[in-house]
């Protein structure tokens, strides 16, 4: 991510989930951030499946749906979805670069359009 839409997913994480004295909260209890990965960020040590769910909640959250659709167990294709719009590459690539290349292409499609808008 860069620009507006990183700036505003970093603000996502903080007020999804963090409270004010830098608690990270999760569905079934609290962890206290400092005590378990020091000063680095939460997020980047989550695996990359956990990443994506939150990228995918944080995209969703501003109206725009990322997706990858699979076309056998080793290859896939990514997808974005607009109230306006819909991108799909029909590259057909592993499932780890497929979800880049949506958060790619969903990263563009919000800074062109939805980051105008504040």
């Amino acid at each position: 991510m860069r620009g507006q839409c990183k700036q505003d997913f970093e603000k996502y994480i903080l007020n999804e989930y963090y409270d004010d004295a830098g608690i990270y909260h999760v569905a079934d209890g609290r962890y206290d951030f400092d005590n378990v990965f020091g000063n680095m960020s939460y997020f980047e040590h989550l695996p990359n499946s956990m990443q994506w769910g939150v990228i995918v909640d944080f995209f969703a959250s501003k109206r725009m749906i990322i997706d990858t659709q699979p076309l056998n167990f080793d290859l896939f294709v990514p997808n974005v979805f607009t109230e306006d719009s819909v991108w799909n590459d029909m590259d057909e690539l592993p499932e780890l670069e497929a979800r880049a290349a949506a958060i790619e292409k969903a990263t563009e499609i919000y800074n062109e359009k939805f980051a105008d808008t504040k």
